[in-house]
């Protein structure tokens, strides 16, 4: 890939989680492509015990960012990407199953079924680009003893 593409990092916000009482984190993050703006938040259990211990719930939302537009613009996807060291396969869960699935800024979630093969390709490859580029992500994947390189979908 030639083009120039910048993980931005935003907010991150400690949390306790409802369900199991874990210490949770969830982080978000912004991809600038030369044609597309992403937004992505993510999720995850600091500890490597609990629920959900062995992955980080993702989000991505790709559209319109900037002034003038809307929610409208944009489509998101939920990702999980599953910790089995030293390997993490990216999978895509029902949008309900997201943490973020009901937070109307990011645009409406797409079930995983209607996304075409080539989608379903650029978002794996999105998802390895932010749990390499994100030092936040790729620090829980190393502490868990993953390789961010060795991804599959």
């Amino acid at each position: 890939m030639t083009e120039e593409i910048e993980v931005e990092l935003g907010e991150e916000k400690a949390f306790t989680c409802g369900c199991c009482g874990g210490e949770s984190t969830q982080v978000l993050g912004y991809v600038y492509e030369p044609t597309a703006t992403i937004v992505y938040r993510a999720s995850f259990i600091r500890a490597p015990e609990g629920h959900d211990a062995d992955r980080i719930k993702l989000a991505v939302s790709i559209g319109g960012w900037g002034e003038g537009t809307g929610p409208g613009d944009r489509a998101a996807v939920a990702l999980e990407l599953v910790m089995a060291p030293p390997v993490v396969t990216i999978i895509f869960p029902a949008p309900k199953t997201s943490p973020f699935h009901g937070q109307r800024i990011l645009g409406r979630f797409w079930p995983p079924r209607s996304l075409p093969a080539e989608d379903r390709a650029r978002l794996t490859a999105l998802a390895t680009l932010v749990m390499t580029r994100d030092p936040r992500l790729a620090a829980l994947l190393h502490a868990r003893g993953v390789v961010a390189d060795a991804a599959s979908s």
